[in-house]
């Protein structure tokens, strides 16, 4: 079994142990609202209630939305979810690659820094959006980009 599929293996092991219906002990951590697909290393903070999972790349998903990066830092308290390194994420038509990608998983609002590529499938093809910061909400699919913004429609 390759590194990468058995650090999720015992990472998603990990997080099937702590959804059970027995209260929490303080050591156990939480499980993300996330689904680690692929890691090689995950690790939890108990004192800032954070998961940081790395590799080549992390993959994790939720309601639909997929993610991948370098490294994927998860906050369960603030339910924010942080991506860095050849940063992705997609969800029901609507692609963004960037450096850094700042997600809160609660209002579904983004924030993308670093060469922001951001794609999304309208009526009559695909619509490319180019610029160095991008910011919206994915629920909404409304989106504001600043610094020499690039946009390239069908």
């Amino acid at each position: 079994m390759r590194m990468e599929a058995r650090a999720a293996a015992v990472l998603a092991a990990l997080l099937i142990a702590s959804a059970g219906s027995a209260p929490a002990r303080a050591q156990t951590p939480p499980a993300p609202p996330l689904e680690i697909l692929a890691a090689a290393v995950a690790e939890y903070d108990a004192q800032t209630e954070t998961w940081v999972a790395t590799g080549s790349p992390v993959r994790a998903r939720r309601d639909g939305t997929e993610v991948s990066a370098a490294r994927i830092r998860y906050s369960t308290r603030d339910r924010v979810a942080t991506a860095e390194g050849d940063a992705r994420v997609s969800r029901a038509g609507q692609r963004v690659r960037a450096d850094r990608l700042r997600a809160d998983l609660r209002s579904q609002d983004v924030v993308a820094d670093g060469a922001v590529v951001l794609e999304y499938d309208a009526a009559d093809g695909t619509v490319t959006l180019r610029a160095p910061r991008v910011s919206g909400n994915l629920g909404t699919r409304r989106y504001a980009a600043t610094g020499g913004v690039d946009v390239a429609q069908p």
